[in-house]
């Protein structure tokens, strides 16, 4: 028998080559279900990242960052996983799902982008997230980070408010009641109280840097819009 990796001979269970198993189990409901236990374990899984990122979201990305990989839900996986979680709520669930309000009277094409973001808010959050590492990265260059241990901090935190927006979600359906207001206000609190534990120096200073950044980054995001809006107006009439 061959290997199916590296196509030595195999005599027992394993390629002594290459260690590839020498047969492949079929894919079934264990599986299937190992898989998914894997994802929401307890010691390096989904409910652990929650609860890290609940009660100490700087110690936890920093330790994650400098000290051990392994605790934590990788951080693109966990942005992934909590931006489609509110995609899905914001579907499935009837509530005023509108973040980001702005009203452009006379650009059909830049109030037609923020229905589109305020509707899939959770893709949109991957880009927030790059935009938001670069002024970290400006705001804190003396703190040692590189770009993309700041995108890891930001995809940690913007993640967990993706659950945040989806549980107000949620009892915002089941209540009838418009409660995304405030959900937005710690949507907005959260990243800055979390990022600030996770950069080092003075309490007030990180918290002032950090806030600067999030401005900066929805400044941004908001510029980028209204110039594609009407560039895109004005090439097309729109």
């Amino acid at each position: 028998m061959q290997c199916n990796k590296c196509g030595n001979e195999v005599e027992n269970n394993y390629c002594s080559h290459c260690g590839f198993p020498a047969k492949i189990a079929r894919i079934n409901k264990e599986f299937v279900f190992f898989g998914l236990a894997e994802v929401l374990n307890l010691n390096g899984g989904l409910f652990y990242t929650l609860k890290e990122l609940t009660i100490r979201p700087g110690k936890a990305v920093k330790t994650y960052i400098k000290k051990d990989r392994s605790m934590l839900l990788k951080p693109i996986t966990f942005l992934f996983l909590c931006s489609l979680l509110y995609t899905l709520v914001s579907q499935y669930f009837t509530f005023d799902s509108n973040i980001i309000s702005f009203d452009m009277n006379n650009s059909a094409i830049v109030n037609s982008l923020l229905i589109w973001i305020n509707s899939n808010y959770g893709y949109m959050n991957l880009f927030l997230a790059i935009v938001n590492a670069f002024w970290l990265k400006t705001v804190f260059k003396n703190r040692g980070y590189n770009y993309f241990e700041c995108l890891v901090a930001f995809a940690y935190t913007s993640a967990y408010v993706m659950v945040i927006y989806s549980i107000f979600g949620i009892f915002a359906s089941l209540i009838n009641s418009n409660i995304m207001q405030l959900a937005g206000l710690i949507g907005i609190v959260y990243p800055i109280w979390a990022l600030g534990q996770f950069f080092e120096g003075n309490r007030f200073t990180r918290t002032l840097k950090t806030t600067l950044a999030f401005i900066l980054s929805l400044l941004s995001i908001g510029f980028t819009i209204i110039v594609f809006g009407v560039a895109f107006g004005l090439l097309f009439g729109e």
